[in-house]
């Protein structure tokens, strides 16, 4: 894998916690380590789980981009695209790729070898709409992450990606109902629209909400939204589950593009239980 592939450990790396949480969702709020070259002191932080930002400490300004630096241009916007309308159950997802998953037993073999064969199709430009079914702590999540970061880096940074936790989308859709919660809601808009229209989207633990009429309602406007671009999903249910919950209109929409992209992880323990 190039070196292009550590970009996103390598932002995060260049951030620091500063005691402060966000106001919004209560995760920490993350700022650069260096101080601001214009005010000499520490800049506005910033919520890498719902994207809620401190009002800025530095004014505005134009700057010239130099030519050569329009692939870093293009390597920070496709990063900060993903880090900014990702929504996140648990931040050190963020950081986990093909590199770093364990490839001790033939069935972690297979399932990154998988994880690439998804990434490739999509950087070849087919839409693929990839379902990933598992048992709890078998290493879904982070490969379906790793397949975002292996297109982002083979894309050479022009495809947009989303990871989206599932229960904890819903979870914000339903707090931004709330009197009081407006920022909320218009965060989880502007999720709902970039849904609609990143290049690649992982709904990740489809299945682990309690299936009300909401519930349901929300997977058929998010698979509406994804019918014809590329979409991972990642469950614990198996297919004639999720059609019993989602109905057949949503499951012909998750599975429009999806011949020969499913994947049933087997020969992998829980992970997360060895540790």
């Amino acid at each position: 894998m190039s070196d292009g592939a550590s970009a996103i450990e390598g932002w995060i790396n260049k951030l620091e916690t500063f005691g402060v949480t966000c106001p919004t969702c209560g995760h920490q709020l993350y700022r650069p380590k260096v101080l601001s070259r214009q005010t000499g002191q520490k800049m506005a932080g910033a919520c890498l789980s719902c994207g809620y930002k401190q009002p800025p400490t530095e004014k505005a300004g134009k700057t010239k981009k130099a030519p050569q630096l329009e692939a870093e241009g293009r390597k920070n916007r496709t990063i900060g695209y993903y880090l900014k309308y990702s929504v996140w159950a648990n931040d050190s997802l963020m950081s986990k790729d093909f590199r770093n998953f364990a490839t001790d037993t033939p069935g972690q073999k297979e399932l990154l070898y998988y994880g690439h064969g998804v990434a490739e199709q999509i950087v070849r430009g087919q839409t693929v709409h990839a379902l990933l079914y598992g048992n709890v702590g078998v290493g879904k999540s982070h490969i379906a992450n790793g397949i975002l970061v292996q297109i982002q880096v083979d894309s050479k940074w022009t495809k947009t990606t989303m990871f989206v936790d599932w229960q904890m989308l819903m979870s914000r859709r339903k707090a931004g109902m709330h009197d009081g919660h407006d920022d909320v809601r218009a965060q989880m808009d502007a999720v709902m629209t970039e849904i609609g229209k990143a290049d690649v989207v992982v709904i990740d633990d489809l299945g682990a909400e309690r299936g009300s009429d909401y519930d349901v309602d929300l997977a058929n406007e998010v698979f509406r939204l994804r019918e014809d671009k590329s979409v991972i999903v990642t469950t614990n249910m198996g297919g004639s589950a999720l059609k019993a919950r989602y109905g057949d209109l949503t499951i012909s929409r998750m599975a429009a593009h999806g011949q020969g992209n499913s994947y049933a992880v087997k020969n992998i323990s829980d992970q997360r239980r060895e540790k």
